[in-house]
């Protein structure tokens, strides 16, 4: 069988003639029609069929040069299979095999250098309620004699390719199946999403809802921009595998999945478990910004000035730690009950007055008698 002038022009092209021409060889001593039919189809596509794709651009293309080795080895394996199959290769074989392929490490070590691999799906491990189940219908016999089938269906689009994602065992997800993932996924899983990154310090717990209770997804779209970042260092690392000769060394990374099984729902939590995060989560984030500008010895310092100018006295050091506890608990109300954040002065004249009533009685009767002398004096 012979090749079509398209496919062999784009093999010449992209890998010069002399190579060219051994590919070229090489493919049409392909006996099985199905096969030669899929390979020679892999040499017609859009990207083989770029003009500016040739022998001399692809040096400093490597990104190029490895979509066109993942079709080498893809069709060397074809290649095998039709050697090894003297009598023919049916289509469901054929698309078996393709998937065969596909899966190898080999195969993903070449389609790395392009597209890095971020990680792998298990239906199994992903939580409850992430992955949409649909609804099985039962579809009527169309004719006499034909038995009814059942069939699955979705309420919308976005949940059918949802649950498409994730149909397949060991599936290898890029960046843009996550991309998918996301666009496919209501808010509220994207808002458990959003906590469990906020747990691994993507994000801020603070950050996800909005202040009238609603999902915030601008807040969740630059979160997303470290969890990106956090995956492409966290990714895994593949091996170094020989491609028609050549050594293909793939993708490195640091091999830790958490990033990427949060945003896929594979992190192992349950819905109840993710909510007790937030719940933690918003208590801790709203101590640290309480009393980050609470130092004890500023609080003490406070109290003991506001009691001078109120009083003239000079607290005792227990009074002053007593201030500091009475802030803490004023700290802990306000934030349990949405207001704004108290204001030290203020609190710190409510706690002298409650200290010192009688104190405080006589100060403001004394200025009360301090202002009539003074305004008699004037008349």
């Amino acid at each position: 069988m012979e090749l079509s002038d398209k496919a062999k022009d784009n093999l010449k092209r992209i890998f010069g003639d002399n190579v060219g021409e051994k590919y070229i060889a090489l493919y049409e001593s392909v006996e099985d029609s199905i096969i030669f039919k899929q390979i020679e189809q892999s040499w017609e596509s859009e990207i083989a069929s770029t003009e500016e794709y040739d022998a001399n651009s692809l040096l400093t293309q490597p990104e190029i040069l490895g979509v066109f080795n993942q079709t080498i080895l893809e069709n060397n394996k074809l290649i095998g299979l039709s050697s090894a199959n003297p009598e023919g290769v049916t289509k469901d074989q054929l698309d078996s095999f393709l998937i065969e392929v596909r899966d190898s490490d080999e195969f993903k070590s070449v389609l790395s250098l392009t597209t890095p691999t971020l990680g792998t799906i298990n239906p199994e491990m992903v939580r409850e309620g992430f992955i949409p189940e649909g609804r099985e219908v039962t579809i009527e016999a169309g004719s006499m004699g034909a038995r009814p089938t059942t069939e699955i269906i979705y309420d919308v689009d976005e949940e059918e390719a949802l649950a498409e994602l994730f149909s397949e065992t060991d599936e290898w997800f890029i960046k843009e199946n996550i991309g998918e993932v996301l666009n496919y996924l209501p808010d509220d899983q994207k808002a458990l999403i959003a906590i469990e990154l906020a747990f691994v310090n993507i994000g801020n717990m603070g950050d996800i809802f909005k202040s009238d209770g609603s999902f915030d997804n601008i807040a969740f779209n630059n979160q997303m921009l470290e969890a990106y970042r956090m995956m492409e260092i966290a990714k895994p690392t593949l091996p170094v595998t020989d491609v028609g000769g050549v050594p293909v060394p793939a993708q490195f990374g640091t091999g830790d999945p958490t990033t990427f099984n949060i945003l896929t729902g594979q992190s192992g939590r349950t819905v109840e478990e993710i909510q007790a995060l937030f719940e933690l989560g918003i208590t801790q984030e709203r101590e640290q910004e309480g009393y980050k500008d609470y130092d004890p010895v500023y609080l003490m310092d406070a109290v003991n000035n506001k009691a001078g100018q109120m009083l003239g006295i000079e607290l005792t050091e227990a009074q002053k730690r007593a201030f500091v506890v009475f802030m803490k608990e004023t700290v802990d109300h306000y934030y349990t009950d949405n207001m704004q954040m108290p204001m030290v002065d203020a609190q710190a004249k409510k706690f002298v007055q409650e200290e010192f009533p009688k104190l405080s009685l006589a100060e403001a009767e004394g200025s009360t008698i301090r202002a009539i002398e003074a305004a008699v004096r004037n008349m």
